[in-house]
C-alpha cells in the first residue's frame, strides 16, 4: 500500500491546478485599511508630477499587493516593467502574480523567468519560481530540475521544506516511489511534524482565494463565499478519511 504521505501530498495539490482560474476582479480601488488609502493618494499624487517614475508604479504596486487588489497591482507591475527593463523585483512580482491568478501563459512566464536569469536574479528564487511554473503546466521534468537545482541555493530550513513538499509531490507523480520516500525522510528530520505541514498546505491551498468579482467581493468584505465553504468542507472530509485509513 502507498504510503500516508504520498496520499497526503496528491491530496495537498488536489486543487493546485483549477485554483485561481476565474476571471480577475473589476479594476476598482476601495481600501479597508485607511493607512493603505492614504499611503496609495501620496503615490498617486506624485505619479501626477512625475509620471514616468517607475519607482513609484512599483511601490504602489506593492500597496495593491498589500491591499489584495490584484488587477491593479498587476496593471502597476506592467508599466513599472515598460518604464524599467531593468527591474528584476518588478518581473519577479509580476511573475509571482500572473502565475497565481492564472491570467497568463506558460509562455509569457517563461519569458519572464528568462528575463530575471539575464538580470542576475537571486538564485534561489530564481530556480524554484522556474519550478512553479513549469509545475502549474504540469511539465514535471522540468519543474524536478528546477526544484533540485533551488535546493542548492536554499539557505534556510524554511526554503529546503518548501522545495522538499514540491520534490515529494512530482517523484509521487512519476512514480518513483523510492525517490518519494528518500525526500520525505529528509523532509521529517527537517521538520519532524512534516505531516501537520502538509495538511496545512493543502487547507491553504484549497481555500486560496480566485480573483473573479464575486469572490473577490466576499474576500474583502471579510467572509468567505459559500465556494470557499464548499472547498473547505471537501477537504476536511478527506483528511478524516486518511487518518482513519491510518488508524485501520
Amino acid at each position: 500500500m502507498q504510503s500516508r504521505i504520498h496520499k497526503l501530498v496528491i491530496a495537498l495539490f488536489y486543487i493546485f491546478a483549477v485554483s485561481c482560474a476565474t476571471p480577475l476582479a473589476k479594476k476598482e480601488a476601495s481600501f479597508e485599511d485607511a493607512s493603505l488609502e492614504k499611503e496609495t493618494s501620496v503615490i498617486l499624487s506624485k505619479l501626477k508630477e512625475n509620471p514616468r517614475n517607475s519607482h513609484l508604479h512599483l511601490k504602489l504596486a506593492r500597496v495593491y499587493l498589500e491591499d489584495n487588489n490584484i488587477p491593479l497591482a498587476i496593471k502597476e507591475l506592467h508599466k513599472t516593467v515598460k518604464l524599467d527593463s531593468q527591474n528584476a523585483e518588478a518581473y519577479f512580482l509580476l511573475c509571482k502574480v500572473l502565475l497565481k491568478c492564472g491570467k497568463t501563459t506558460y509562455g509569457e512566464l517563461l519569458k519572464y523567468t528568462e528575463k530575471l536569469a539575464s538580470l542576475n536574479f537571486h538564485s534561489f528564487k530564481l530556480h524554484f519560481l522556474k519550478g512553479e511554473v513549469h509545475l502549474r503546466y504540469k511539465k514535471l521534468k522540468k519543474a524536478l530540475e528546477e526544484f533540485k537545482e533551488s535546493l542548492k541555493y536554499a539557505s534556510n530550513d524554511e526554503q529546503k521544506s518548501e522545495v522538499y513538499l514540491r520534490l515529494i509531490f512530482i517523484y509521487r507523480e512519476l512514480e518513483d516511489f523510492k525517490n518519494a520516500d528518500k525526500i520525505y525522510t529528509q523532509a521529517k528530520i527537517l521538520n519532524p511534524n512534516i505531516d501537520e505541514v502538509l495538511k496545512k498546505m493543502e487547507i491553504e491551498r484549497k481555500t486560496s482565494y480566485d480573483y473573479s468579482p464575486e469572490l473577490f467581493k466576499y474576500h474583502r468584505s471579510g467572509g468567505d463565499h459559500p465556494l470557499i465553504e464548499d472547498r473547505i468542507t471537501k477537504v476536511k472530509k478527506k483528511m478524516q478519511e486518511l487518518e482513519n485509513e491510518e488508524s485501520d
